[in-house]
């Protein structure tokens, strides 16, 4: 009887154990397929603009540069990396569609954007 009693004690350990390494399987996998710093493919359509820094609305100086970012249709502001170099000398005050994967501001961005566009498609409308 204490011999039987082993081995069922034995058999749910192992089955517990084999539960929770699936489990942990699972979450590994799942973990690694998504990107890194929230980053996805988007495609986003709105005009090419002067990035705005950080505190530009709270009295802080503003600069003469211009880095070039969207304006998006939802008037949110995008940074723009890997752009064409020709794209912004021929696409102000035009619409554009673009496409690329959006990652999430780093925690030291300068410009006050939603995200930063690592550009693989640009068209002019």
């Amino acid at each position: 009887m204490e011999r039987k009693k082993l081995i069922l004690a034995c058999i749910a350990v192992t089955l517990a154990a084999l539960a929770i390494l699936a489990i942990m399987v699972f979450a590994l996998n799942r973990s690694a397929s998504q990107p890194a710093n929230g980053s996805k493919e988007v495609t986003i359509s709105g005009h090419l603009a002067c990035l705005k820094h950080k505190g530009a609305a709270d009295g802080q100086p503003v600069t003469l540069e211009c880095a070039t970012g969207l304006l998006a249709d939802d008037q949110q502001y995008y940074g723009l990396q890997d752009l064409p170099t020709d794209a912004a000398a021929t696409s102000f005050n035009k619409t554009i569609v673009v496409s690329g994967r959006l990652s999430l501001p780093d925690a030291d961005e300068i410009y006050d954007v939603a995200g930063n566009l690592k550009v693989t498609s640009f068209e002019v409308k």
